[in-house]
């Protein structure tokens, strides 16, 4: 038993010394402190300075007497346990002192040392089983009303489907349910891979009869009123107390609370991805929470980190959705893979177009990495994720992506660890592309991050087949039907942009009007189907005969013109006229059947022959039929 504190309320001084004498010969040490308290204002002064385990109060004492006093006491606040003392107390008396919360009685005429002592024993261990029982109680009924509280709050996150106005009001019920001042929820960004930066409070404050649920758009950078690691350490416990916390600035301003002297904060997670944290604070005393209280707040903050990811996803559908709702082409693509790294979030993301016949190039159409766009690129698909792709499958390494790819240069670069991706389909179910995603971190949602690549992929796909159709359609517009080169619609255009560039860098340029020798008798003796095949074999040799950056174009017939943008001199052109009769001249062989043409070359130059696109054509026809005039098989300039 610990060492006990006794309170005598007795008017009787030689009473009290018999009392002193009986405690301390009974219970020696354990009584470590005996006072007497000669009147009632005495007594009042003595219990508001000392706790006091047990009261001895003469019935003949106080106001009127020792059953009136403690009434009074009681009315106070005082709750130590008493024993009546009575000298010649009726039993009307002792009853109705029991009914004023008496916890026991002794007669002074026949108190004993062992009788004293067992009676104080008893009081002591009796009101400390009360305490225990009205304690259990409380925090039973604290416990049950904080569940109640959950159980509503959980309610409010399933039924409501507006995300703010559900989580506001889960915010009130739960700071009512658990008797707190304050309960916020920080949501944190999806910026930094490590960091801890928040981004949006949603907050209620305890104020009587106003509707104080609030939410705001905040950025903390950190800053938040509270140790630097403490939030970081939030998020790798089950929950974090801190004592005598400065409210963050922020919130400082929007509310009326200054300091809390205890607020708890509970990590929000779902998957192992960090979505904030969960706080609940008083401005005073301590909340005391029980291992059950807080098993329950732990499973109150799941169910919101729930709310917050299914929120989470629908916006990042949103997001991609509307950032390419607009957009066709590069642009589709471009806005596609950004927007996808942002909302899952990852650090990169790409559409790779499938090229050759075999499958066995990708080429990069659109890509993101952290902050920026890349360059379209090809690249060979073997010994790459890719590759597992184009061959139809559903591609998912959540955290060995470069280990197991070291040969994908990329990986090693940007340190990636997951990876996903997903094939992309034409009309005809033939893969033509696959879309991607890869992150630094390990992925953790295996479901989802498939799912939304596959809807999208399905997008992709189609944008794809689209773009490959325009393509085409423009190809046909400005392309010859049978030899694949430049039509006069393209040779109009490539002429003038670099007449553009000839002018304003002062540099020669020359145009190369060509007229195949002797193709007429080629299609009257072996037939057009024949003269076609001439005409795509000399397509062929004058197109290895150019510059890149040169343009060679058919007119129609067996017309030809070649444009160079870009000449050191009237050799350079007069070099390339010989090369293209050079390599023209050279015997075709068709189904056993050796034929032979030439070409007749005009050249007109810039400027020295004319400064606009007709002109130089209209000196270059000039120059053809000089050609023609002097035996073919020539070339000449204008004279």
């Amino acid at each position: 038993m610990k060492e006990l504190k006794i309170l005598v309320a007795d008017d009787d001084e030689e009473d009290f010394e018999i009392i002193k004498r009986c405690i301390d010969e009974e219970l020696g040490g354990l009584a470590s402190k005996v006072d007497l308290a000669l009147d009632y204002q005495e007594v009042l002064s003595r219990l508001s300075n000392e706790a006091y385990d047990v009261g001895l109060f003469d019935l003949n004492f106080g106001i009127d007497n020792g059953i009136e006093m403690l009434g009074e006491l009681r009315g106070k606040g005082f709750a130590l346990p008493v024993i009546l003392m009575t000298g010649s107390g009726t039993r009307d008396a002792v009853v109705d002192a029991f009914k004023n919360g008496v916890s026991d009685y002794l007669d002074k005429s026949k108190i004993e040392g062992p009788t004293l002592a067992k009676a104080i024993q008893y009081t002591v261990e009796l009101d400390s089983e009360k305490r225990l029982k009205n304690k259990a109680e409380e925090q039973l009924q604290k416990t049950r009303k904080l569940l109640e509280g959950a159980a509503e709050v959980n309610h409010i996150l399933l039924t409501r489907s507006k995300f703010k106005d559900s989580l506001e009001k889960a915010l009130e019920i739960l700071g009512k349910a658990a008797d707190a001042d304050i309960a916020f929820i920080f949501r944190q960004s999806n910026k930094g891979e490590h960091d801890i930066d928040l981004k949006e409070v949603i907050w209620w404050e305890r104020k009587e009869d106003i509707d104080n649920s609030n939410s705001d758009l905040l950025f903390f950078d950190r800053e938040l009123g509270v140790d630097e690691g403490i939030l970081e350490n939030a998020f790798n416990s089950k929950f974090i107390r801190c004592t005598d916390m400065l409210m963050p600035e922020v919130l400082r301003k929007r509310c009326d609370i200054e300091v809390l002297s205890e607020v708890f904060f509970f990590p929000i997670t779902v998957e192992e991805k960090r979505q904030g944290f969960l706080g609940l604070g008083l401005k005073k005393g301590s909340m005391d929470w029980s291992p059950e209280e807080l098993a329950i707040m732990e499973m109150i903050a799941g169910g919101i980190g729930g709310k917050m990811k299914l929120h989470s996803d629908e916006e990042s559908f949103r997001s991609i959705v509307e950032g390419t709702s607009a957009g066709v082409g590069e642009e589709f693509f471009s806005s596609l893979v950004c927007n996808l790294a942002s909302a899952l979030p990852v650090h990169s993301a790409g559409f790779v177009e499938v090229m050759g016949y075999q499958n066995d190039q990708c080429k990069i159409v659109a890509g993101w990495e952290g902050d920026h766009f890349i360059s379209p690129y090809s690249f060979p698909v073997r010994h790459t994720p890719y590759e597992e792709i184009i061959a139809g499958m559903l591609t998912y390494y959540p955290d060995n992506a470069g280990d197991d790819f070291p040969l994908v240069k990329s990986f090693s670069r940007l340190k990636i660890k997951g990876f996903a991706g997903v094939p992309c389909f034409n009309a005809g179910m033939k893969i033509i592309g696959c879309l991607w995603v890869a992150d630094r971190s390990p992925l953790v949602e295996k479901d989802r991050i498939l799912a939304i690549l596959k809807m999208f992929a399905s997008r992709a796909g189609a944008e794809l087949e689209r773009k490959r159709a325009e393509d085409v359609i423009k190809n046909m517009a400005y392309h010859d039907a049978l030899t694949g080169l430049p039509n006069r619609m393209l040779l109009n255009d490539r002429l003038k942009m670099g007449l553009a560039h000839a002018h304003r860098n002062k540099r020669m340029m020359a145009v190369l009007f060509i007229d195949l020798d002797g193709f007429k008798e080629i299609n009257d003796s072996f037939g057009h189907a024949t003269g076609d095949l001439v005409l795509q074999g000399v397509a062929s040799r004058l197109t290895q005969c150019i510059r890149e950056e040169d343009t060679l174009s058919r007119l129609g017939g067996d017309e030809f013109v070649v444009v160079l943008p870009r000449i050191g001199s009237q050799r350079d052109a007069e070099s390339l006229a010989e090369k293209l009769l050079s390599v023209a001249k050279l015997p075709f062989h068709f189904e056993g059947k050796d034929m032979t043409v030439s070409l007749s070359i005009g050249i007109s130059l810039f400027p020295k022959d004319g400064t606009a696109a007709k002109d130089l054509l209209k000196r270059a026809d000039e120059a053809l039929y000089q050609a023609k005039s002097k035996g073919k098989n020539t070339f000449c300039l204008v004279e």
